[in-house]
């Protein structure tokens, strides 16, 4: 076995054993790996090997002093191994995603009793619905609520509908007002109650 070939061959072995442990995923319930993440263990995975690669030249070369070594491409390396370790990193990921189940996370509900002229401002994605009562939709833009009910939007005055699933789609100042002595409101998300 020449030099080359030695290197190599040590090279792709440490690189394989540290790549797939530094890119385990994470814990049960965050097992994905960032983008940022990859890089940045790719770069210092990079820096590790090439302080290596130069060690073992260092130690091929003072072994046999006669012999010169020849140029190694570590970027080839490096490329070469890592679209060879990218796939098998992807399905351990994979295989560990359909080993820990997908917890989805639980809606937050609040039922509010609110009085005439008591607004419910949503946040960006807040789901409304009047249960009870009469409301008008709010808006202080000319966008309206959308109506998930029947797939309507709600513009600013609108009387708003019994047991209807309304979005506030953006955090602009959007939701009910209400005009009856009571009413009773489910939301879901953040909001403002003014």
């Amino acid at each position: 076995m020449n030099k080359k070939t030695k290197v190599i061959t040590l090279y792709a072995i440490l690189m394989t054993s540290v790549f797939l442990m530094a890119f385990a995923p994470g814990t049960a319930q965050d097992p994905l790996i960032s983008l940022s993440r990859l890089n940045y263990e790719i770069n210092a995975l990079r820096s590790y090997f090439n302080a290596r690669i130069n060690a073992v030249e260092s130690q091929i070369t003072s072994d046999h002093p006669t012999t010169t070594a020849a140029p190694i491409d570590v970027e080839e390396i490096m490329n070469s191994l890592r679209d060879e370790l990218l796939p098998i990193l992807m399905e351990e990921i994979n295989r560990q995603n359909q080993q820990t189940p997908n917890t989805p996370q639980t809606p937050q509900f609040t039922v509010l009793e609110l009085t005439a002229g008591q607004t419910v401002v949503g946040d960006e994605g807040a789901k409304i619905i009047l249960r009870g009562g009469t409301a008008l939709v709010y808006s202080r833009v000319e966008n309206g609520l959308a109506d998930l009910t029947t797939g309507d939007e709600l513009f600013h005055g609108a009387n708003v509908p019994l047991n209807h699933y309304l979005m506030v789609s953006r955090d602009d100042g959007r939701g009910i007002m209400v005009t009856s002595g009571e009413a009773w409101v489910i939301v879901e998300g953040a909001f403002v109650l003014n």
